[in-house]
């Protein structure tokens, strides 16, 4: 038979002992039942913790799941289980009747015990809960709406880059991947995106003399003319564009003045007429289909004809007053 006996307690709060009552109540039943083994053992393990008075002691600890970067002496008050260890104060599920009112609470620890109790094997708390999962990525340059203070808005482009060197534009630079021209004494020049560059020595004479901005480098290198913002005065910058060079010359491409700080750097560092980006800039993919819009940009027509191209073939020299002239779309 356990021993009653009263017990010895340290009282934290006033650094004495206390001596707790332990109470036994199958001394309350007849003496003939009090010598039953199977009733003593009865009471000792399922009655008598019902009936001992309460007692209270003052613990110093932290609750909740173990940090690294915490101090490895701090102390942490003990579970009794692993699991109420690893998820001390995790959240849980609160649910709401149809007026709004608290109805039920369960922690995550019930959560699994409930489940397991339904038969699900709860030993992989990860197979439990996993499930597909899909990343969106918009058409943008991601580059440009995070790190937007890298770039600043410059009507004219950055300082032009002279090309004296001989070259031939169609054959090694349009649509090749990467460009590095040779400028003799072991120096060379590489192209990149966002650089103004201008041809002096070109095999194709139609692209000298001419300013054009490089871009796509790294996949596909794209020369896009700059001429008719050489003289352009200042623009308020448009957040909202779309990358140079896009195939329907749409608007958010053509207008499109955002240059990367490494393009623009000059001596006297950043001018003052260059605007630097103050918040996130959308910059879609060039090419992409716009609503009620075509693929392919066609030049502005000089005169509209109404009648049939028979009716006027190798006989008409004007239309509408106008003198048709070679050329003429």
């Amino acid at each position: 038979m356990n021993n009653y006996t009263p017990k010895d307690i340290i009282d934290v709060d006033n650094n004495a002992t206390k001596v707790f009552e332990r109470r036994d109540v199958k001394e309350q039943l007849p003496s003939w039942l009090q010598t039953n083994k199977n009733m003593a053992r009865f009471f000792d393990s399922v009655v008598n913790i019902w009936f001992q008075p309460a007692y209270e002691a003052r613990v110093t600890g932290f609750i909740s799941q173990k940090v690294r970067d915490l101090n490895s002496e701090d102390y942490y008050i003990s579970e009794t289980t692993d699991q109420r260890t690893f998820y001390q104060l995790e959240p849980g599920t609160t649910i709401s009747d149809e007026n709004g009112d608290l109805s039920a609470v369960e922690s995550y620890i019930d959560c699994m015990n409930e489940m397991e109790v339904q038969g699900a094997n709860t030993n992989n708390h990860d197979r439990l809960f996993n499930t597909d999962f899909w990343c969106w990525t918009p058409p943008i340059n991601i580059d440009m709406f995070i790190n937007y203070y890298n770039y600043y808005w410059v009507e004219s482009g950055p300082k032009v880059i002279e090309i004296t060197e001989p070259t031939n534009v169609v054959l090694d630079i349009i649509g090749k991947q990467y460009f590095i021209l040779d400028l003799g004494a072991g120096e060379t020049f590489e192209f990149q995106s966002g650089q103004k560059v201008i041809f002096r020595n070109d095999a194709n004479l139609e692209y000298n003399d001419i300013p054009f901005i490089v871009d796509n480098v790294g996949r596909s290198i794209m020369l896009i003319d700059n001429t008719p913002f050489e003289s352009n005065g200042e623009t308020l910058p448009d957040y909202i564009v779309m990358e140079r060079g896009s195939s329907d010359d749409n608007q958010w491409s053509y207008v499109n003045r955002w240059f990367h700080k490494e393009q623009i750097h000059t001596e006297d560092n950043i001018q003052q007429d260059y605007k630097q980006a103050s918040r996130p800039i959308i910059c879609f993919e060039r090419n992409i289909q716009l609503r009620d819009s075509g693929m392919f940009y066609r030049k502005e027509v000089d005169v509209v004809l109404y009648d049939s191209k028979a009716s006027v073939e190798n006989t008409t020299t004007s239309v509408d007053g106008i003198n048709l002239t070679d050329g003429m779309r």
